[in-house]
C-alpha cells in the first residue's frame, strides 16, 4: 500500500510541475484532477461490483491477464494471446479490463479466452485462482509472486521457458518498465533500433517470432450493406481519439485539425464524385459536415468493423481503428504527429508525417495536451495539409475503381 501511495504522490507532484509550467494559474491542473476523478471513480460503477468466479480447471494453465490502454492495445495484446494459445494449447486466459464489453468483442477472436471481467477483480482472481498472472500493455510483465511453476512445467513446458526469457528481458530493460509510460518514447527508439515495432514487440520480449496480424474479429454486415446500397465504393475516416486518456484539454496534439478534415473530404468528393465518405469512430469525434454519412458513435464495434472491412481505404490518425484495420486486412492512410511511425506504423499502410517536426511521444508527460516543443499549436499535424494527404492517397484510390 505504501508503494502505491508513493507512486500516486510522485505522479501528482510531477503533473503539478508540468501544468504549472504551461499554466501558472493552475486551472489546467484542476481540470485534470476533475477528469481523473471522473474516469477513475464516477465513470466506472463496476469498481464496487464483485461476484463469485468459478474455480479454474486443474487440467489447464489458467493465466490471469490484466490489460491496460485503449482499443489498439487490446488488439495488439490479443494477437500475442492468439500466438501463445496456438503454441501452448494447455493455456487458458482470463482477461481483466476497464471496459469488459470492448475487450469481449476483441477476445472473441481467441477461443482460448475463458472469461473477460472488470479490472477490479484482477487482484482477487490472480491471487486465489490463477496459475500465472500477467500485466500486458507496452510490456509483458509476469507477476512472479503469483505463479504455479510446477503445474506450468507439467502442462506447458514451453510456456515456462517463455517466462524465463521474459525475466531475462525484464532485467535488461528494467528502467523502461519501472518508468512506464514516461519512458515509452525512449523504449520505442530502442525497439526500432532492434528492428521491432509495436505489433511484434510483445512477442519479441518473449523470444518469439512476430505474431500474425490477422484476427478473426466479429463483424456485422448490417451497416456495411446500408452503405453499399448507396455507394459502389467508399472510404472511412475517423477524427477521434482514445477518450480514456485523461487530459485537461478538449483535443489532443495527435489530432488532425477540424478544418483540415473538411478540406480533405472536399478534395475527395471533388476529384472522385462516385466515392462515398463514411465517418466512423466513437461519439467524441469531430463531425465532418462534408462527409456523406456520419456513423461515429452510432455503431457497435462489430458494425464498425464490418464497415472497415468493406472500405477501400481508412483514413485516420494513429489509434485503435488502425490496429483493427490491420487485423481485417484493410489498408489505412495514417496521419502521424507526435507518435513515431517507425514504431507504430504498419508497412502496408500509407504512413504520413512531416519530418521537420514530429515524434515527441512521451517527451513530456503532457505530450497529448500541449506541444513538448512549446509550439502554440500542433504544427506536426498542421503541416500535413489536405493537399498533401490527398496527393498521397490518390493513386491507391484510382487503382481500385
Amino acid at each position: 500500500m505504501s508503494e502505491r501511495i508513493d507512486k500516486l504522490t510522485y505522479r501528482i507532484r510531477r503533473k503539478w510541475r508540468e501544468h504549472k509550467e504551461k499554466d501558472p494559474s493552475g486551472k489546467s491542473f484542476i481540470r485534470y484532477v476533475f477528469r481523473f476523478l471522473f474516469y477513475k471513480i464516477l465513470f466506472f460503477p463496476h469498481r464496487f461490483y464483485s461476484k463469485g468466479l468459478e474455480t479454474c480447471s486443474p487440467d489447464t494453465v489458467n493465466i490471469a491477464v490484466y490489460l491496460s490502454g485503449g482499443l489498439g492495445d487490446c488488439v495488439v495484446g490479443m494477437r500475442l494471446l492468439q500466438q501463445l494459445s496456438t503454441l501452448y494449447p494447455a493455456c487458458r486466459f482470463h482477461l481483466f479490463y476497464k471496459t469488459p464489453a470492448v475487450l469481449s468483442w476483441v477476445s472473441e477472436a481467441v477461443p482460448a479466452v475463458e472469461s473477460v471481467e472488470s479490472a477490479e477483480l484482477y487482484d482477487y482472481f490472480s491471487r486465489r485462482l490463477a496459475d500465472c498472472a500477467i500485466r500486458l500493455n507496452t510490456f509483458v510483465k509476469f507477476d512472479l509472486t503469483r505463479i504455479n511453476l510446477r503445474k506450468i512445467k507439467r502442462l506447458a513446458p514451453g510456456f515456462a521457458e517463455r517466462i524465463s526469457i521474459s525475466r531475462q528481458w525484464e532485467g535488461m530493460n528494467r528502467v523502461f518498465i519501472d518508468h512506464h509510460p514516461t519512458l515509452d518514447g525512449a523504449y520505442a527508439r530502442n525497439a526500432v533500433a532492434l528492428g521491432w515495432q509495436r505489433q511484434d514487440a510483445l512477442s519479441r520480449q518473449l523470444g518469439l517470432p512476430p505474431c500474425a496480424l490477422t484476427l478473426a474479429l466479429p463483424c456485422s454486415d448490417t451497416k456495411r450493406e446500408e452503405v453499399a446500397a448507396r455507394f459502389k465504393r467508399y472510404v472511412t475516416v475517423n477524427t477521434g481519439f482514445d477518450r480514456f486518456f485523461i487530459m485537461s484539454t478538449e483535443t489532443a496534439t495527435k489530432c488532425y485539425p477540424d478544418a483540415y478534415w473538411s478540406g480533405l473530404v472536399r478534395l475527395l468528393k471533388e476529384n472522385m464524385p462516385d466515392l462515398g465518405v463514411i465517418q466512423v469512430g466513437n461519439g467524441c469525434s469531430y463531425h465532418i459536415p462534408e462527409a456523406d454519412l456520419d456513423l461515429s458513435g452510432k455503431t457497435s464495434l462489430a458494425e464498425c468493423a464490418g464497415l472497415l472491412k468493406g472500405s477501400l481505404l481508412h483514413i485516420d490518425i494513429e489509434g485503435g481503428l488502425v490496429h483493427v484495420c490491420a487485423s481485417l486486412g484493410t489498408r489505412c492512410a495514417v496521419l502521424f504527429g507526435p507518435t513515431p511511425p517507425a514504431y507504430f506504423g504498419y508497412p502496408d499502410n500509407i504512413n504520413l508525417r512531416d519530418e521537420s517536426c514530429s515524434e515527441c511521444w512521451w517527451a513530456t508527460e503532457r505530450w497529448m495536451e500541449c506541444c513538448p516543443k512549446n509550439h502554440p499549436e500542433n504544427v506536426c499535424m498542421k503541416r500535413l495539409t489536405p493537399e498533401r494527404v490527398f496527393a498521397a492517397v490518390r493513386a491507391h484510390l484510382q487503382e481500385h475503381r
